[in-house]
């Protein structure tokens, strides 16, 4: 006993099929293309890396945070600021020894021996401003997760407390 289909049932049927197809082929290649995403290899801004780090770390956090935890994450928030503040301050002190020497060199202004160690200051003073730039970037960061963190506790907070 064979079906027999009208044209526009042939029509629909292999529409339907072709459809399924098509869109299992789609998924594939969206997966594909989010996995090439995720290639670090040319990057060179270690995105990729923390793309992957904060997609793991929200697996790992998708867990039930209670006023006790929350207060525990604010505490090691407040450590971390207190911490990454310190590290701010012994790089602003630097910086600035760094550029009083700078200017004394620049002040005397002799030559052949000093050019190199101008040089040099230049180049520490760089890499002082560009860790003093990266520092006040966490600290920033920081600031607003202890923001977060700081009202969600009081949206937590027992009323008997």
């Amino acid at each position: 006993h064979t079906h027999t289909h009208t044209p526009a049932q042939f029509v629909v049927s292999h529409h339907i099929s072709f459809m399924h197809l098509f869109n299992r082929s789609l998924k594939k290649r969206r997966k594909k293309k989010l996995d090439d995403d995720d290639d670090d290899f040319y990057d060179r801004t270690g995105d990729v890396q923390r793309k992957r780090a904060k997609k793991k770390k929200g697996a790992e956090e998708s867990r039930i945070e209670t006023y006790g935890t929350v207060l525990a994450k604010q505490k090691q928030l407040e450590e971390s600021c207190r911490e990454v503040q310190g590290n701010i301050d012994k790089v602003e002190k630097e910086l600035a020894a760094l550029q009083q020497s700078a200017t004394k060199s620049n002040e005397n202004g002799e030559d052949n021996d000093d050019a190199v160690d101008e040089f040099m200051v230049e180049m520490k003073l760089k890499d002082a401003k560009s860790r003093l730039k990266k520092l006040s970037k966490e600290k920033m960061q920081l600031d607003m997760d202890l923001t977060n963190t700081t009202k969600l506790a009081s949206f937590l907070k027992p009323s008997t407390m």
